[in-house]
């Protein structure tokens, strides 16, 4: 073979290149079997991970529908179905104007359904009619005013809140073109008028004629009327204060018809002696009214008059107040006049009017022979020394008298010796009041201890009495 011929090899050299290529291709495919092995063993971990994975998620995701069962269970033993008998209470709360028939419901129940109510709801004159129960209307009382004063009311909280319902309308009501006004109250006055005793009325800017309504009230026994104004503010104005002519009239009518009225309250409405000129009128005619009082207006000598001639007729006043007025020395003495004649009165005031000696002492003499009277007020009339002998002599002769006030007038230190004196005789008179006056202080402490020590013995007494009493009953 000849050295140009480059490409031709020798058996040995092929079968040494045939042998490396051999190992070679053993060598790659060794390696590929490693490297699939590898990625075998590589996914084969994958694998498990994910597996192991799963395993979590599927033993969390058990752990969870395990926690979900549990909660479905408890809100399963919470859910408790309701009591019949308190679905009933609350079905009766809310059915309440279907049918408002509290007192059928058994005591049990009763404090559950009351407490469901909605006061807003609640017809007047429904209630009125069909409800009884005691629990129902304190809690209407207690909601709407602060103060309940239940003893004003005869412990009754049904009628202190339709008093006390109907007292607010009254002063609120103002009258409307068509009478609606007036017929919404009278729907209500009827509602309301057999469980009233007592009316109580603070302002009335209305002027409203009572008279027609007032009349058909079977039980009412004490009349409160002031016509004032209240919670003006800066919108004061004189005009709205005081009793009219009408307002009189109105009175009087109310007071000639009325047969169960006992007490009537008519201070602080400027009556003047017109005014008492025709209230009087209707009291000539009235049998029932005990207590009267018409302290702090405007009333004068002829006024004063006017009433001298009620206590001379057929009066049963028992009670009579015209303290604070304007009443001299001429109506006094016709006062005085008419209390030695009248046996029914028991208590008279005359405080904070300018009477003077002349009238004082006519009142005192015609007392001395009064059997009937047991409460005297002359707190600052006028009173001089002069008078002061006379107030001596009507503590020696009267015996009934029980109370005395003569305080702030002119009594000197001799005057007080000599009641002191005459104090001795009269073992009636239980409590004077001489504050105010020139008598001194020891002569008024020793009178106060007097004074003091008959009272607790007169109050033990009538306890003891008030004890044999009940023990009879039982």
């Amino acid at each position: 073979m000849s050295e140009a011929d480059p490409e031709v090899a020798s058996p040995e050299a092929e079968v040494e290149a045939e042998g490396e290529g051999g190992e070679q291709e053993t060598a790659d495919k060794s390696g590929a079997e490693q490297e699939q092995k590898e990625t075998a063993d590589a996914n084969a971990d994958k694998g498990g991970e994910d597996e192991d994975g799963g395993g979590d998620d599927a033993v969390e995701e058990g752990a969870d529908e395990g926690e979900d069962d549990e909660e479905d269970l408890d809100q399963i033993v919470t859910a408790v179905v309701p009591r019949l008998d308190d679905l009933v209470v609350k079905c009766l709360a809310e059915n309440y104007d279907v049918y408002p028939a509290l007192d059928r419901i058994p005591p049990e129940y009763l404090d559950n359904v009351v407490a469901l109510l909605d006061p807003s709801q609640i017809v007047f004159t429904v209630a009125t009619k069909f409800i009884e129960s005691e629990k129902f209307w304190k809690r209407l009382c207690q909601e709407r005013w602060p103060i309940c004063e239940l003893a004003n009311h005869g412990m009754s909280w049904k009628r202190m809140y339709v008093e006390r319902h109907l007292w607010s309308l009254f002063e609120a009501y103002y009258p409307s073109n068509h009478g609606q006004n007036f017929e919404k109250l009278m729907t209500e006055v009827n509602a309301g008028k057999s469980f009233v005793h007592t009316v109580t009325i603070q302002q009335l800017l209305s002027h409203l004629d009572l008279s027609d309504i007032l009349t058909n009230f079977p039980h009412l026994t004490t009349l409160n009327l002031k016509y004032g104004a209240r919670k003006l503010g800066m919108d004061y104005d004189k005009s709205l204060f005081g009793m009219h002519l009408k307002d009189a009239m109105m009175l009087a009518k109310l007071f000639a018809s009325s047969r169960s009225l006992t007490r009537v309250c008519l201070n602080e409405n400027l009556l003047g002696d017109e005014s008492v000129h025709i209230i009087c009128s209707g009291l000539a005619r009235n049998d029932t009214i005990l207590q009267l009082d018409l302290s702090h207006n405007k009333i004068g000598d002829v006024g004063a008059k006017r009433i001298s001639r009620v206590l001379r007729g057929m009066s049963v006043l028992t009670e009579l107040d015209l303290g604070d007025n304007n009443i001299h020395s001429e109506g006094g003495q016709e006062l005085g006049n008419a209390l030695a004649n009248n046996s029914t009165l028991r208590s008279f005031s005359m405080k904070l009017n300018p009477i003077g000696d002349q009238a004082g002492i006519k009142i005192m003499e015609a007392l001395q022979t009064n059997t009937s009277l047991t409460s005297l007020n002359m707190c600052g009339t006028s009173l001089t020394p002069d008078a002061g002998s006379h107030l001596t002599d009507l503590i020696s002769q009267n015996k009934s008298l029980t109370h005395l006030d003569f305080s702030c007038n002119d009594f000197t230190p001799d005057d007080g010796t000599a009641i002191k004196g005459a104090l001795v005789s009269n073992s009636a008179l239980l409590s004077m009041d001489l504050r105010r006056n020139k008598i001194e202080d020891d002569a008024l402490k020793e009178l106060s201890n007097v004074l003091n020590t008959r009272y607790a013995e007169d109050k033990r007494r009538r306890r003891k009495l008030y004890q044999q009493g009940w023990d009879e009953a039982l």
